[in-house]
Formats: structure tokens, C-alpha cells, sequence
């Protein structure tokens, strides 16, 4: 991203060298804004993640999606 790649190839190319991907859970916004987002389908107990201009929210080991969506409201 340093370099100007925009935020969702940023994170393919992460997750495309990344073996553990399914255990992960990452978020991105590069400069313009451009959100992305991963999570694995390894993460435990609820875990999710919703994206915007300008944001990522994600959680993971959550009672229910609430916490992230009260994060997104923020």
C-alpha cells in the first residue's frame, strides 16, 4: 500500500502468501479510502467484519455481531 496499491489487491496479495490465511483476520483502508477486509472461516466464535469508505471494523471471539455493528455505527 506504501507504494499506492489500492487496499482489496493489497489484501489479496497478502492472503494469497499466506498459509495460515483461514486463521487470520485483517483489515485494511489505503489513501483513498478504499476499504478490505478477511475473515477466515478458522476464526473462532462469532467473527465478522463490515467495510466502508474509510473504514474497516472486524471482531472475532464475539457474543454476536452486535459489538461490530456498534463499532460501525461510531
Amino acid at each position: 500500500m506504501a507504494q499506492g496499491v489500492a487496499a482489496p489487491d493489497a489484501l489479496h496479495a497478502a492472503l494469497a502468501r499466506d498459509d495460515a490465511r483461514d486463521y487470520r483476520q485483517i483489515g485494511l483502508v489505503d489513501a483513498e479510502g478504499r476499504a478490505a477486509a478477511w475473515s477466515g472461516p478458522a476464526c473462532t466464535g462469532w467473527f465478522g467484519h463490515v467495510l466502508g469508505h474509510g473504514f474497516a471494523v472486524q471482531g472475532n471471539m464475539l457474543v454476536s455481531e452486535a459489538t461490530v455493528s456498534a463499532m460501525t455505527q461510531a
